[in-house]
């Protein structure tokens, strides 16, 4: 009874997740979309087996004959979420459907065997050598996938390097959906060396625990549903940290102090060293300041009411760039942001230059190959 709540509380919990994703869908659409399908196929049997096991099994197991073997999509579903929400820019690309050739092909020679249009010999060896090999397949390829696009791809932009969330949630998901594949490869092959098929449905607790740790995490920290968008660049929305600061700020001086005037201002503002980078980056995630191309570190000053000499002493004494390579930077940043938001199916590259602030598109290639390390029509494609 407990094992029948339990499938059955995952299941509606599973529901509510899949809403919440669909009210947010459209922030990530592709990612979002397959990882809807891969929470309907577990919502859906879930709720099926952990209702009708306690009020009708013999409705249960003619559901399970008939629809069981759906459950094999959610491998290819889980590696295009994957994919989809490792990228940057993402469109459909009709050649995914090829993943779904094989497990359809699977269904479908159940179907006509259990209809006796064909009869396959040794057929619960042959599937069950055939789901142990899908499964390896896909957590293998999903595994070089994350390692090569999202844990250890080198990025060249400061920003980027910060974001770890997209890699912590990837890692969650993956040790979760491996420790569901083990479950499965141990119960299919349990029920075929005893004979005694259950269509997978053996310790299904263990997987009922994992998906409803999967769904809890979702519903709570839903960050995740507005994709790598959202992830990689930090919007208004998120809350920057009062002990946060950007990777180019250095809390330490950088470099000895020889300057009487210098040494002066040190002692007098050596307790908001930490503030004033905090107000930086605040300021420069709630506003546009670089794209004006005369915006000068007197004009940030003026913003922030810090005195110019504070900011001409952070950037010289605590920061490891120059206050013209922090505008710089930020103008790329923006840039990318643009390029998500297909700014250019409309406009030119020449047209995004002047947009983020420079003066002309040469000094915008240099500085966006420079930071990024690639052309920006490199990146755009």
């Amino acid at each position: 009874m407990f094992e029948n709540l339990l499938l059955f509380s995952s299941g509606v919990i599973g529901f509510l997740t899949i809403i919440l994703i669909l009210m947010r869908y459209k922030k990530n659409s592709i990612a979002n979309i397959y990882l809807v399908l891969i929470f309907s196929v577990i919502t859906f049997r879930f709720l099926i087996i952990g209702l009708l096991n306690i009020y009708n099994e013999y409705y249960l197991q003619i559901l399970l004959e008939k629809f069981n073997n759906l459950f094999i999509l959610v491998f290819p579903l889980n590696y295009l979420y994957f994919k989809y929400i490792s990228q940057i820019k993402t469109n459909f690309n009709p050649i995914d459907l090829k993943h779904f050739f094989f497990p359809l092909l699977f269904i479908l020679i159940d179907f006509l065997d259990d209809h006796h249009y064909i009869k396959v010999l040794y057929k619960n060896t042959i599937f069950l050598g055939f789901f142990i090999l899908l499964i390896c397949f896909y957590n293998t390829i999903i595994l070089s996938l994350l390692i090569k696009k999202v844990w250890y791809k080198k990025q060249k932009v400061d920003f980027v390097k910060q974001q770890k969330l997209i890699k912590k949630w990837t890692l969650f998901l993956y040790i979760l959906m491996l420790i569901i594949s083990l479950r499965l490869i141990y119960s299919f092959s349990e029920e075929v060396i005893q004979n005694n098929y259950s269509y997978g449905h053996s310790y299904l607790w263990i997987s009922a625990i994992v998906w409803l740790i999967i769904f809890l995490r979702i519903l709570i920290f839903p960050e995740i549903l507005y994709g790598h968008s959202y992830l990689l660049y930090q919007v208004k929305s998120e809350k920057i940290s009062d002990t946060l600061v950007s990777s180019y700020w250095k809390i330490d001086s950088i470099a000895k102090l020889t300057n009487t005037q210098d040494l002066q201002l040190q002692q007098k503002i050596n307790g908001m060293i930490i503030s004033y980078m905090n107000e930086i980056d605040r300021f420069t995630v709630e506003s546009a300041f670089f794209t004006n191309p005369g915006f000068t570190i007197q004009d940030l000053a003026n913003k922030l009411n810090i005195p110019k000499s504070h900011l001409t002493y952070l950037f010289k004494y605590h920061s490891t760039i120059s206050f013209s390579d922090f505008k710089k930077r930020n103008r790329i940043k923006y840039a990318l942001q643009l390029i998500e938001q297909d700014y250019l199916k409309s406009n030119t590259f020449d047209s995004l230059a002047k947009e983020i602030g420079f003066s002309s598109y040469n000094t915008f290639f240099t500085s966006f190959k420079e930071i990024v390390g690639v052309a920006p029509h490199e990146y755009h494609n």
